[in-house]
């Protein structure tokens, strides 16, 4: 999973759609997304689009949360990010 911050919120949107859909089926696609080293990927997005459209980066937002849930992370993950997912985390438990 490569994206750039250039790439159109639309196609964003969509393949983001389809992985939280499909990995809400499909545990196994959120740790191939692991494995794939997705995570970092997904913080940079989340980080680079907060002033884009606030559906995708509650999307985004969504598929990190999912990812982190089903499947431990690894501490190099985690190690430059850690405070975006402490607060991913906080913010979910206090939806519930």
């Amino acid at each position: 999973m490569r994206f750039k911050q250039e790439d159109c919120a639309d196609t964003l949107h969509l393949i983001v759609a389809f992985l939280l859909f499909d990995g809400r089926q499909n545990e196994i696609t959120f740790e191939m997304m692991n494995d794939e080293g997705a995570f970092p990927t997904l913080v940079e997005l989340i980080q680079g689009r907060k002033d884009d459209e606030a559906g995708l980066h509650r999307m985004l937002l969504e598929l990190l949360y999912e990812m982190s849930r089903i499947q431990r992370l690894r501490p190099e993950d985690l190690s430059p990010h850690l405070l975006l997912t402490r607060r991913l985390h906080a913010d979910k438990a206090a939806q519930c």
